[in-house]
């Protein structure tokens, strides 16, 4: 089944001024520090200017030339010829539109001394995974992943096709009209892909040719077969929109991606991609695309953009607009000679398993941050690496995986079981980095080493628990041991002390089950916990204990502070559970309770027991400890009326049961916090890990579509239930983050680490397939009905304030150090603002946020300041970053047509600042009324308008100008309107010496040589398009100035001057140009 990952990522790179402009006074600076952030509800965004923010932010300013019109008056003007490299090598000013398919895809072809050939029925499997020893498979040694090459056409494929690329589960067909892509299984859909509206016959042309070749020797026709086919890593369609080129290429884990590389003065608005009219396109209320494709969809994440340049970076408004089955982006104003792109949060997400049902159930993280994940598995082909035991034998297996500190690849990977099913639901390391394991088994035959219980006390199909140590390399057993009675024991949960002793607890059926001095030796009720202490060295017990009362108890978590004292949670319906010192003496009066005891070190006596529930069913799943003794615990609650201490949600929010989670003080007599943490349906908490600050992040499950959310990687439930990842700040009162985390189908997270950065690493498990949200997975696709997952995120701390009044558009945190942003929230109603960043301490390091105001209000960077260079530098985490913002005045009025009076939508009104030429904001037109457009700005300040429209109409300057010096001002508040010509497009080619040169400004001129209506550069294929009014409109013909980075400036017709040059109409092509060295 082809799938596609969840979302696209859009990138721009593009010079400023906007199309149409070459507007910046050649003795200027470029004075901007941010670009306004167009909401989801409005059209409004603003900006701040400073007026020499770039040399405090350590920018170079760049040779200028003193551009003029042809009567000696200067214009404003970007006319530089730096060039900045982009990371495909991309030259000059260029803007990228970056679109990613993540097809999660895979490869097996016979690769033959750097060549790979096609033959009609390959005699290879194709279930080879990332970390697989291909000799556990029965693969032949030369098969591996390859890469995903484009093929040129030499006559193997029908004459319309220029390249073809191919993976296992998809193949995609390129040629002059579009892009075909279909899957490999049964029921996948086939999506073709058009570029509506595309110059005619766009070229299509290989780039990077690599050094492997394709053979096709198909057919008993050696005439017929195909040698040395050409493998290119990427291949190029040339100006399909005027100024615009799209760029296909594959990422090293096989993702194909496209890119739209924009010229100077290129209107990315003419992108518009056109699907097949049986795929349905539909956004949903996250601003996703969705397409139904086959089976299966197509989920595009909203896009999220910001600009980068010299270490800076500024947001970016972006959003789908879908029209019929087209689909375009609506991009809000930005500084065109900087960088857009986008900054993913997850570290790493992958997943485990092989062709059965993967259950990842625990994970624990070395000082290295190697990740040790353990689990089950019915896969017979569960990826190995270096393994103790290579295959599966029985039907379920454990499973020990170590995976690097990158997420890149694994270690090591081995099954471990018998003959019956076994199963680990625990996994915890030494000081060594040695793996310890817990669980069950019903094997005979589990393997032992150096054992307390050398075999199974239960009978055939009866489990019993089960220990088992790993040497640090995964690659022997240093013990292994049974541990249980006649009856099923499961154990359930373990930890590890500093000494190399195991702690185990779960549950027992067993009157027998193995004691050494015993708290309690009295088995109660159908089942009991316990508790086991297990020497280093794992051939004796240090001591084994029930705990429970008359009825049901089972111990489900466990943790050990650095004096031996054991802290239990789990579950008890006994109302003679043992209590000492309790917070809740007694169990409720219906269903069962949560118990959290402490065992002291000897494991004789509690040092502090008790009960904590309501009357309806709630059970304790995790708990972790602080240094200081405090216990963490987390679970679910199906009681309406759970204790809770100072809470972030007060009550169940109305679902079967709610994730909870609570802190008991060291000595265990109170709470310090208890909340419930919930949606409308059903959630858990089933694990949970606090670090060194007593910050607790927790994992768990949910199916309610509005679990509470706050700084999301995943803002919505994805589909049945996803796994959920919770960071609560240190007083347990708010969370620092809240996310979903799943794909389409059931997710479930089982437990979290933490890493000595406080990484958070979450384990669990999904049925969701392709659709799982992955980042650099070492095993990007999945391999069953159900895998195992690990996900890292990073370390991330609270930073709040507000704002007054309580309304923003926007808020954006920068990194004071390098630039880059590092968070935006878009449209915060409230005023009061939180975002997850990682932690930074001013003045050396931290951050700088931007707040953009809505109406009625000025935009303003923290605390108060105009500019980034101001700024003050806030800390990570903080509270308390509040502001006052100060009222704006408005400048509002229509863009309309010139010929029809038709209000024209999406025009962008830009507003610079007349005193000085600094951009202060922009609005779209639209947003507040059909053609109607409104400013934010600063009362009593006179401003310099631009209505840059649509690909069809002018741009122009208030009041009818064709540059900034003659733009009339307009004093806020007060009234400009717009009204724009029908535009056309002139279009050819700059060349110097014969070959085509980028960074060449292009000026149109109407005739009577006294207006400039548009400028442009040309790009690195030479490449210029300059949009102006078009003759039919205005009667005007043009005439075109051509001045190279590097010698003799000439007009069409190689004339030296105005006078000499020819008269164009618009619109007009191929209007290409020689200018001299």
């Amino acid at each position: 089944m082809l799938r596609f990952a969840t979302n696209w990522t859009v990138e721009l790179r593009r010079a400023w001024p906007p199309s149409g402009l070459c507007e910046r006074r050649a003795t200027e600076g470029r004075n901007m520090t941010s670009i306004g952030h167009k909401s989801s509800a409005g059209s409004t965004g603003s900006a701040i200017a400073g007026t020499s923010d770039s040399a405090a932010r350590g920018e170079s300013r760049r040779p200028r030339r003193n551009c003029t019109q042809p009567h000696g008056r200067p214009f404003i003007s970007d006319c530089s010829s730096s060039r900045r490299s982009s990371p495909r090598r991309e030259s000059g000013h260029r803007s990228l539109l970056r679109t990613s398919l993540l097809a999660l895809v895979a490869s097996a072809l016979l690769l033959e001394t750097g060549a790979h050939t096609v033959i009609p029925e390959p005699p290879v499997s194709t279930n080879w995974q990332p970390g697989l020893d291909s000799a556990k498979v029965s693969e032949p040694a030369s098969v591996r992943r390859a890469p995903v090459v484009f093929e040129s056409n030499v006559g193997q494929f029908a004459s319309d096709v220029a390249f073809v690329a191919r993976a296992s589960s998809f193949s995609a067909s390129f040629s002059a009209s579009g892009v075909r892509m279909s899957g490999s299984g049964p029921g996948d859909g086939v999506i073709e892909m058009t570029f509506a509206g595309v110059r005619s016959e766009p070229t299509v042309s290989g780039e990077e040719i690599l050094s492997s070749v394709t053979n096709y020797l198909l057919g008993n026709d050696p005439t017929a077969w195909r040698r040395g086919v050409p493998n290119f890593a990427r291949i190029r369609y040339g100006q399909i929109y005027p100024g615009i080129d799209a760029l296909f290429y594959a990422t090293p884990d096989g993702a194909l991606e496209y890119d739209f590389v924009l010229s100077p003065g290129a209107d990315p608005s003419n992108i518009k991609i056109q699907f097949s009219s049986d795929h349905k396109l539909q956004l949903d209320s996250n601003g996703e695309l969705v397409i139904a494709a086959g089976s299966g969809e197509i989920r595009h994440s909203a896009p999220i953009a910001y600009q980068r340049d010299a270490g800076m970076d500024t947001p970016v408004p972006s959003r789908f607009e879908i029209a019929a089955s087209t689909v375009s982006y609506a991009i809000g104003p930005y500084d065109l000679s900087r960088e857009l792109v986008i900054d993913p949060v997850l570290t790493y997400s992958s997943l485990v398993g092989g062709s059965g049902v993967d259950r990842a159930q625990s994970v624990a993280v070395d000082i290295t941050g190697s990740a040790y994940v353990a689990g089950h598995t019915t896969s017979a082909d569960f990826p190995v690496v270096t393994p103790i035991q290579g295959s599966n034998a029985g039907d379920t297996d454990i499973f020990v995986t170590k995976v690097n500190p990158g997420g890149t690849g694994v270690d090591f990977s081995t099954y471990i079981g018998g003959t019956s099913d076994d199963a680990a639901y625990a996994l915890r390391l030494d000081s060594s980095g040695a793996p310890y394991i817990a669980g069950f088994t019903r094997s005979s035959d589990f393997p032992t080493v150096g054992a307390f219980q050398t075999s199974k006390a239960g009978a055939a199909g009866v489990a019993d628990g089960f220990v088992a140590k790993l040497d640090p390399s995964g690659s022997t057993l240093s013990y292994s041991s049974y541990h249980g009675g006649s009856s099923e024991d499961i154990a359930i949960a373990l930890a590890v002390d500093s000494s190399g002793s195991a702690y185990l607890t779960g549950f027992s059926y067993s009157t027998d089950f193995p004691m050494s001095s015993p708290m309690d030796s009295t088995f109660g009720g159908v089942y009991d916990a316990f508790a086991t202490k297990v020497a280093a060295s794992g051939a004796s017990l240090v001591y084994s204990t029930y705990l429970g009362g008359a009825s049901d108890d089972n111990g489900i978590g466990i943790d050990v502070d650095s004096s031996g004292n054991a802290y239990m949670t789990g579950y008890t319906f006994s109302t003679d559970f043992p209590t000492v010192s309790a917070i809740q003496p007694t169990r409720s009066p219906a269903g069962n309770d949560f118990f959290v005891s402490k065992l002291n070190s000897a494991g004789s006596a509690l040092v502090y027991s008790t009960y904590l529930g309501g009357t309806g069913h709630d059970n304790g799943y995790a708990i972790d400890v602080d240094d200081s003794g405090n216990a963490y615990v987390a679970g679910m609650a199906q009681s309406p009326d759970f204790p809770t201490a100072s809470p972030i949600q007060a009550s169940n929010a109305g679902g079967v049961s709610d994730g909870v989670a609570f802190k008991i003080n060291s000595s265990g007599t109170s709470l310090d916090y208890s909340t419930y943490f919930g949606g409308s349906a059903d959630d858990e908490f089933h694990g949970i890990a606090v670090d060194s600050s007593g910050s607790a992040v927790i994992t768990g499950w949910t199916t309610s579509t509005n679990f509470p959310v706050s700084n999301a990687i995943q803002k919505s439930n994805a589909g049945g239930s996803d796994a959920t990842i919770v960071k609560l700040d240190v007083s347990g009162t708010s969370s620092t983050y809240s996310t979903y985390h799943g794909g389409t189908s059931s997710d479930r997270g089982q437990e979290v680490a933490l890493d000595s950065g406080s990484a958070a690493y979450v384990v669990g498990e999904t049925s969701s397939g392709a659709s799982f949200p992955t980042k650099n997975p070492f095993q990007p696709e999945p391999g069953g009905s159900t895998d195992g997952f690990i996900t890292k995120v990073p370390h991330l701390v609270a930073v709040k304030g507000s704002t007054v009044p309580g309304s923003l558009a926007s808020v954006s945190a920068f990194d004071k150090s390098t630039g880059a942003l590092i968070d935006y929230q878009c449209c915060n109603w409230s005023g009061s603002w939180s975002m997850a960043l990682p932690p930074a301490s001013c003045p050396g390091t931290g951050y700088k946020i931007l707040l953009n105001a809505r109406s009625g209000y000025q935009s303003r960077w923290y605390n108060l300041k105009p500019n980034w260079s101001t700024a003050d530098c806030v800390s990570a985490p903080s509270s308390g970053n509040d502001m006052t913002l100060p009222a704006s005045a408005g400048i509002s009025g229509y863009v309309k047509d010139a010929t029809t009076a038709a209000d024209i939508d999406g025009a962008v009104v830009y507003a610079y600042r007349s005193s000085d030429g600094a951009f202060v904001g922009w609005s779209k037109s639209g947003g507040g009324g059909a053609g109607r457009y409104s400013l934010n700005l600063e009362g009593g300040v006179a401003y310099k308008l631009l209505a840059n429209a649509a690909s069809s109409n002018e741009n122009r300057w208030h009041d009818s100008a064709w540059g900034y010096s003659d733009a009339t001002p307009t004093t806020a508040p007060g009234a400009a309107n717009f009204s724009l010509r029908e535009a056309a497009i002139i279009t050819g080619t700059a060349t110097q010496s014969g070959l085509p040169l980028g960074g060449v400004l292009v000026s149109a001129y109407t005739s009577c040589g006294c207006t400039t209506p548009s400028n442009a550069l040309s790009d690195g294929s030479g490449l210029y398009s300059v949009k102006v009014p078009s003759t039919s409109a205005s009667g005007w013909t043009y005439r075109l100035r051509f001045i190279p980075p590097a010698g003799q400036t000439r007009w069409y017709m190689d004339s030296t001057g105005f006078g000499g040059a020819a008269e164009l109409p618009a619109p007009s092509s191929g209007i290409n140009q020689e200018t001299p060295a």
